[in-house]
């Protein structure tokens, strides 16, 4: 950035994502590049791991947000859906201060290609327009990632190990992506080295794309037990959804993969993978493939869902 090195802020750096994120912003080929890291949690003692590194650590009190923004240009809210009133405390803060970019907790399905009304998603929605509204001057970049690699491989999303049943709502090869959070992390380091004119308002990204069907066969090749592919109505299952009093989360993301609104492949909706990690050489992505050999092909195999 040609203003001189930026000062960057984690919000909820003790969190899943939070934590990816640092460790990413204090890899040593990253961490020069930055003025300050500034790691913000409302339970700093956790953060204490990161001392050695060369890093900012504060406690995070939303009566003192304003004075936590003073020295930083790059803001990064990993609070997550827990922290919908955080967030919007945050915004007001920001617009006091001198932000050049804000990423907003959104690193999920792109919540604007479908019309589930689900409190987290439209909370998102509503942060974001009034990020826009208070934070003029402020380049404020929605990362959409899709489905969470490390946390998607479940029975909550029809990828029951346990049974050795993928049980798809919809066609078993409609295309669904992927990210591990440690790429998604690489993603918001690289954004954030980027000149703001340069960002776009929304970035999407897929760290890897699969089927439901070529997802089985990578599973069973690499745990030796065959997987049973068994297809959900969708019209049917939508239907149930749609009109059930508290749908859960899962249920409506099993719709959106289902409608081939979670590919962010390079023939889905779209990809900036190239945006991030022109040609693969920053970083390698992680795949499908890798998660096989990390679970040895069966991720999450202790868990159950009552209704796959």
């Amino acid at each position: 950035m040609t203003q001189g090195k930026p000062t960057i802020a984690v919000f909820g750096a003790t969190g899943y994502l939070g934590e990816h994120i640092a460790a990413a912003l204090l890899d040593p080929g990253i961490r020069p590049k930055f003025r300050n890291v500034v790691l913000l949690s409302r339970r700093a003692t956790k953060l204490h791991k990161w001392q050695k590194h060369n890093v900012v650590i504060r406690q995070c009190s939303e009566r003192s947000l304003a004075a936590s923004l003073a020295d930083i240009n790059i803001v990064v809210d990993a609070v997550g859906a827990s922290g919908a009133e955080f967030s919007r405390r945050l915004i007001a803060a920001m617009a006091q201060a001198k932000i050049r970019i804000y990423f907003p907790p959104e690193f999920d399905v792109d919540h604007n290609l479908h019309d589930f009304r689900f409190a987290e998603w439209d909370w998102k929605k509503s942060n974001v327009a009034l990020a826009r509204e208070l934070l003029p001057s402020t380049k404020v970049c929605q990362i959409f990632a899709s489905l969470l690699l490390e946390h998607a491989f479940g029975p909550w999303l029809g990828f029951c190990s346990k049974r050795q049943i993928y049980a798809c709502v919809g066609s078993k090869d409609v295309a669904i992506s992927f990210t591990s959070a440690r790429d998604l992390a690489r993603t918001i380091v690289q954004l954030s080295l980027t000149e703001p004119p340069r960002i776009p308002d929304q970035v999407h990204i897929g760290g890897t794309t699969t089927t439901f069907s070529d997802a089985a066969a990578i599973m069973s090749r690499e745990s030796g037990n065959p997987i049973r592919v068994v297809e959900l109505p969708l019209a049917a299952f939508k239907a149930s959804v749609l009109t059930a009093a508290g749908s859960k989360r899962t249920e409506y993301l099993r719709c959106v993969m289902a409608e081939g609104k979670a590919d962010h492949g390079r023939y889905g909706i779209w990809s900036q993978n190239e945006l991030v990690n022109p040609g693969g050489r920053r970083w390698e992505w992680t795949t499908v493939e890798a998660l096989a050999k990390q679970t040895g092909g069966r991720p999450w195999s202790d868990a159950d869902w009552p209704d796959i």
